[in-house]
């Protein structure tokens, strides 16, 4: 039988593989460049956070997901909107019209946080096509306004980071974490938390417990 070619470098563009077993690094593998503490952009990883964040809101009283979602623009006394509650938008089925809202990731940090710092905007003036519950839709701008949640939930941008480092990150042994806020105190949720692969491989299971 014909020997099979064997993959030649660069493999996918794999920066990092961490392998845990009961809570410990087992096994681990590094692109050249990448070590150990080099934060990773861990992309829509980020939503995950944001949900779990949210879920520590609701164990502390101050958001729950059967609430109607505390967004002003949605609290008109004859807007349909104001059935979308908070677990709606952490399942994506809020019902709003889709718009064209996933945007190419740029390099430049500065065109990207005006593109997030308009998203929750842009969503929360979306009108609605089906009942909130009935129809899913990928949506990033829809994380975005869980991120405004958040952030008006604790006080605004220094509380936010300090309550993500208090309640999430500290007790699960992260150390080396970066969050991104947008040109108005929000963070950029749906996309653009750093951490390295150890962090990384630390809070994927504790968001699937």
């Amino acid at each position: 039988m014909p020997s099979r070619s064997r993959p030649t470098p660069p493999f996918r563009r794999t920066k990092a593989v961490v392998v845990v077993h009961d809570g410990k690094v087992i096994a681990e593998r590094y692109a050249a460049g990448i070590g150990v503490d080099t934060p990773l952009l861990g992309f829509s990883m980020t939503k995950s956070v944001i949900n779990a964040l949210i879920g520590i809101l609701t164990q502390q009283g101050l958001v729950t997901p059967s609430m109607p979602a505390p967004i002003p623009e949605w609290r008109g006394a004859n807007d349909p909107r104001r059935e979308i509650e908070v677990e709606h938008l952490m399942r994506m089925t809020t019902g709003l019209g889709a718009r064209r809202n996933q945007l190419r990731l740029r390099s430049d940090r500065a065109r990207w946080s005006i593109c997030t710092t308009t998203w929750p905007a842009s969503r929360s003036s979306a009108q609605m096509i089906a009942p909130p519950g009935t129809r899913w839709h990928y949506s990033s701008p829809t994380t975005q306004l869980l991120a405004r949640i958040i952030r008006d939930a604790v006080g605004g941008p220094e509380q936010t980071l300090a309550f993500a480092w208090r309640e999430l990150f500290n007790p699960l042994g992260m150390r080396n974490v970066t969050l991104e806020f947008d040109g108005v105190g929000t963070l950029q949720g749906s996309t653009y938390m750093l951490a390295s692969a150890r962090d990384w491989a630390k809070i994927r299971p504790a968001l699937s417990q």
